[in-house]
């Protein structure tokens, strides 16, 4: 079973959603980890990452088709 199996890579639509979804949730997790870094003093940056990757890849459900 293919963990990214609910994305439909021969959509464009779809295709450019996810990307812009990981993309998305990258920089988000990495500025996550910057605050944290700057305010507490320990790094999560790889951890966060990681994280992110992996619950978007998990949690995907596809881009919702209008009617």
């Amino acid at each position: 079973m293919k963990i990214y199996c609910r994305v439909n890579f021969k959509d464009k639509a779809e295709r450019k959603a996810f990307i812009y979804t990981l993309l998305i949730s990258i920089i988000v997790s990495q500025i996550l980890a910057f605050i944290i870094w700057y305010f507490f003093g320990y790094n999560k940056f790889f951890l966060l990452l990681i994280s992110s990757f992996a619950g978007i890849l998990f949690g995907y459900k596809g881009v919702k088709k209008k009617a």
